[in-house]
């Protein structure tokens, strides 16, 4: 567009100056705007470039790291295969070493137990523990599924030449403590073999004894169980078990004040649960638990210096309270043990029982219980006092009731020798307390042949015969020497 201005003649003067550019701010912008395009088009490449190489290495990582996933995790299966193999291997060897022939048939779950009184109490039936280690070969402790310590069954109904002896009793009558297959009621029938009593009979003593047994399971199994064996004689020995049920805490929601504050104790009963249905059965994991169990000792308990220089470790608590003790129901116990085998002909033997009173012996008998957390003991002063309490009893009940007793506590001695722990027996203590039984059981045959001759006598036919005689002709009875009225 031209710029024209008039001049002072009236002509035009034509603009002299350059011709300005129309619109140079659009024409800038759109170069601008093509050479933006270009660059971001280079950079786009370069970004799809960079992406797609991203991409590859992204691919390439995840490939590296699944391809080290899956050697991780063949690695992890070939080590978890190998230690189940290794288990596998251990376990059944440990199933081998314990099932050396006589192989054992340990307890089963029996349903519907807790509507039977008797197999509340039950024994173990059909057992066999190896005793000592497999170089010794001391064989195996057998009991039959009758729950004796014998090898085979016997008979409801004795041999007419057998006089049958049954040893009722805790884990002191058991007698596997010393692990070399002698228990002192085996002794005594090996000592008695020659002997012939009650015309010509051989006497047959029968280990009926269980471990954790007190005069209440020994009251139940013999009522529920021995009378079918027609025992002639029981001996009973319970008195450890039944005086350290004094020392379990009172049931604080049934205020229960009788023997289930130790035998429904859930630290002295554990509860059968899924981890031991599952897990019990293993010998591994059961020798694993057991080795841990000790490791934690070891860091927690108490160590008491042996003689022999070993380190005892016990987890015991001692009160200088006095705790009250169930006399009343252990002396029952007894009474009741006594009515039922005299109500059956049965004669009759109570025993105290022995034991020693070293902190060595007794961290030994105590110091490893599970319940330990649960209790306090006494002082080992008033432990031995509580015994000579509970075998006082014993002997006030064989007077009171006008049967034999055999004082085991004073006829043992206190020699450690004899025993392993405060209250099981070594090998030379089992032989030597079969000893000292055998001997006063061969008194006792003998004042009991003498009673049963007088009896005899008292009401011989003849002897009556006469007696009625003598009445009918207003005489008198003639009272026959040595028996007394």
């Amino acid at each position: 567009m031209e710029n024209n201005n008039e001049t002072r003649d009236g002509t035009e003067e034509k603009d002299t100056q350059p011709e300005k550019e129309v619109f140079p701010v659009k024409k800038t912008s759109s170069m601008r705007t093509f050479f933006e395009k270009i660059e971001l088009k280079k950079r786009a490449e370069q970004i799809k470039t960079k992406t797609t190489q991203w991409m590859h290495n992204k691919t390439g990582d995840t490939q590296k790291v699944k391809t080290k996933i899956k050697g991780y995790a063949k690695n992890i299966g070939v080590l978890l295969l190998t230690v189940l193999i290794i288990f596998l291997l251990f376990e059944i060897g440990f199933r081998i070493a314990d099932n050396q022939p006589p192989a054992p048939k340990r307890n089963i779950l029996i349903k519907h137990s807790m509507y039977n009184p008797f197999l509340i109490f039950g024994p173990s039936f059909s057992q066999a523990d190896r005793q000592g280690t497999l170089e010794e070969n001391r064989g195996f402790a057998i009991w039959n599924p009758q729950g004796f310590r014998l090898p085979d069954n016997i008979q409801y109904e004795p041999p007419p030449d057998e006089y049958r002896i049954f040893a009722l009793g805790g884990s002191t009558t058991e007698d596997m403590a010393n692990g070399k297959n002698v228990h002192w009621c085996g002794v005594a029938e090996d000592l008695l073999d020659e002997t012939r009593v009650f015309g010509n009979k051989k006497p047959r003593c029968i280990n009926a004894g269980s471990s954790g047994y007190t005069t209440a399971h020994s009251l139940v199994r013999l009522q529920f169980d021995l009378l079918n064996f027609k025992p002639q004689m029981i001996t009973v020995m319970n008195v450890i078990n039944d005086f350290t049920v004094s020392y379990f805490p009172i049931d604080p929601q049934t205020q229960r004040y009788n023997y289930g504050n130790k035998y429904f104790n859930p630290t002295f009963t554990e509860e059968t649960n899924l981890r031991k249905l599952l897990f019990d059965k293993s010998k591994v994991l059961t020798k694993l638990e057991k080795k841990l169990k000790n490791i934690q000792t070891k860091l927690t308990a108490k160590k008491i210096p042996a003689k022999d220089g070993t380190i005892i470790y016990s987890n015991m608590r001692f009160t200088n309270e006095s705790l009250p003790m169930l006399t009343r129901l252990y002396y029952n116990n007894l009474k009741s043990i006594v009515a039922v085998a005299k109500e059956h002909n049965i004669t009759v033997v109570l025993m105290s029982e022995p034991m020693v009173f070293t902190d060595e012996k007794i961290a030994m008998l105590f110091g490893h219980e599970n319940y330990n957390k649960d209790i306090f003991y006494p002082e080992k002063e008033k432990l031995q006092l509580d015994l000579e309490l509970y075998n006082g009893i014993v002997q006030m009940v064989a007077e009171e009731e006008d049967v034999s007793f055999i004082d085991m506590y004073t006829f043992m001695g206190h020699d450690e020798r004899y025993f392993v722990d405060a209250a099981h027996y070594t090998a030379e203590g089992s032989e030597r307390f079969g000893y000292i039984y055998t001997e006063e059981l061969r008194k006792i045959f003998a004042e009991e042949e003498k009673k049963q001759k007088e009896k005899a006598e008292l009401y011989d036919p003849a002897r009556i015969a006469q007696i009625l005689g003598n009445l009918a002709q207003g005489k008198g009875i003639k009272q026959p020497v040595g028996i007394s009225y």
